[in-house]
């Protein structure tokens, strides 16, 4: 009997596959920025000096006025701001300068679909079936036991700091993933709004500040952390998640990034001789066993009374 292929699904599941290979590069490509002694503030510049570059053109294209941008509104864009602009970036690097990249690589995307999954069907009613609930308890136990490392002071004593900024930057990345499928987001006008707007709002300040400190940094690594924060974490990736949660819907969506600690912490260990510790490869066992059985549950949206799924909140 032929299973009759699902063009939809094929596309969703490409775009994910896509986005993790990116971000499990930038995992390391972060905790390195971090290790060579570029802050926080620093590499976030970066980011969007390129990304805002790029998008610019873009973004003046489309119809900018008093209610938004295209067909996006300014609330929509304060959300996606918050999710995956400034916060997001300052918060998650941020943990890179205390915990090790693999950690970062699990902790974020593993909370980030649990708290997409809660926040998709509070809003949207996109409930998960049992199985999905048993792999959504898995995921859990692999973020506590990286977790459980950190506050043991196993991989550092302030390792658990990372941990913290780690689980902020998931809310503020779930809050992205919300935003994008309430609002229905075109990920091309999503991504030049994020980026362009995150220029404007940080890039004056910050030179203001600190800025001529980045001069001073050697020319490879400003172009390494430059080009794959800006084009590839800041753009590319952007594009590939958006085109992922429309395939697919913010739940199923959020799931693909699971797979990014087993890349990401493999990555880590010739890169950066980030050695992997038990705890750390039983979290990449619970994780990506949650993944799966949660992908394989066959999530589907279940319409809640008085809400239009893909238009909650846009009023």
């Amino acid at each position: 009997m032929s299973v009759p292929f699902d063009r939809r699904l094929a596309i969703g599941l490409a775009f994910g596959l896509v986005t993790t290979l990116m971000w499990a590069g930038w995992s390391v490509v972060s905790r390195r920025a971090a290790l060579g002694g570029l802050s926080a503030f620093d590499v976030t510049a970066l980011r969007f000096i390129v990304a805002g570059v790029i998008s610019l053109p873009f973004l003046l294209r489309r119809r900018i006025g008093r209610h938004g941008i295209g067909t996006l509104p300014w609330r929509a864009i304060g959300l996606m701001f918050i999710g995956a602009g400034v916060p997001y970036c300052l918060i998650s690097l941020g943990g890179f300068a205390f915990a090790p990249a693999g950690h970062g690589a699990l902790q974020v995307p593993a909370t980030v679909m649990i708290l997409t999954t809660a926040y998709a069907a509070f809003f949207l009613g996109e409930r998960p079936r049992p199985r999905g609930l048993v792999g959504l308890a898995a995921v859990m136990a692999g973020v506590f036991a990286v977790g459980l490392s950190g506050l043991t002071g196993a991989v550092g004593p302030d390792a658990w700091q990372g941990h913290v900024l780690f689980f902020f930057a998931a809310v503020c990345w779930a809050t992205f993933t919300l935003a994008a499928r309430i609002y229905r987001a075109d990920a091309l006008t999503a991504t030049a709004a994020v980026a362009v707007v995150s220029a404007l709002v940080y890039l004056p300040p910050y030179f203001a500040v600190t800025g001529s400190r980045l001069w001073h940094q050697p020319l490879n690594e400003l172009l390494l952390q430059g080009l794959y924060q800006g084009l590839v974490a800041g753009v590319l990736a952007i594009i590939t998640f958006t085109k992922t949660i429309e395939a697919l819907g913010a739940a199923r969506a959020s799931l693909f990034p699971t797979l990014v600690p087993v890349l990401a912490n493999l990555l880590a260990v010739p890169v950066l001789g980030e050695p992997l510790t038990p705890a750390t490869m039983a979290g990449m066992v619970l994780v990506t066993g949650g993944m799966v059985l949660a992908m394989s549950s066959g999530l589907r949206p279940r319409p809640t009374p008085g809400v239009t799924p893909g238009r909650a909140g846009a009023t």
